[in-house]
């Protein structure tokens, strides 16, 4: 009896090393699982950081496009408002110019009716034109 014992306590010692040993083969396996999910985890963490960072900087270049589309818009329309503006000057310049023509006209037509022996004199009418008058 005492050997069957033996035997037994034998076996059951093999048992629990047996299953000591798997139990130990199934933490590894564990821990290695979990290690590799840590890695996949921080691949993936810095995957994305790298497409955030990318976003960031391809807003980043969007908004300067935009901006320097904006001024060289404003940049044309006030060079578009500056000809015009000088246009328009230039017009009122030629008007008064012209004006002015009229004038010296009209004042050498005076003075040569000094000679004259039936000056000519213009009046305005209500509607703005002129009458000729002959004294």
């Amino acid at each position: 009896m005492y050997r069957k014992e033996k035997k037994n306590s034998a076996r059951s010692i093999e048992k629990k090393e047996e299953i000591s040993a798997r139990c130990i083969e199934k933490k590894e396996e564990i821990s290695a699982r979990s290690i590799e999910k840590k890695e996949f985890s921080a691949r993936s963490i810095k995957k994305k950081e790298e497409i955030s960072a990318r976003s960031i900087e391809k807003k980043e270049e969007f908004s300067a496009r935009s901006i320097e589309k904006k001024e060289e818009i404003s940049a044309r329309s006030i060079e578009k408002k500056e000809e015009i503006f000088a246009r328009s000057v230039e017009k009122k310049e030629e008007i008064r110019g012209r004006k002015n023509n009229l004038g010296e006209q009209a004042r050498s037509e005076t003075k040569s009716d000094a000679f004259n022996p039936c000056p000519t004199y213009f009046e305005r009418d209500y509607a703005g034109g002129q009458i000729e008058l002959l004294l």
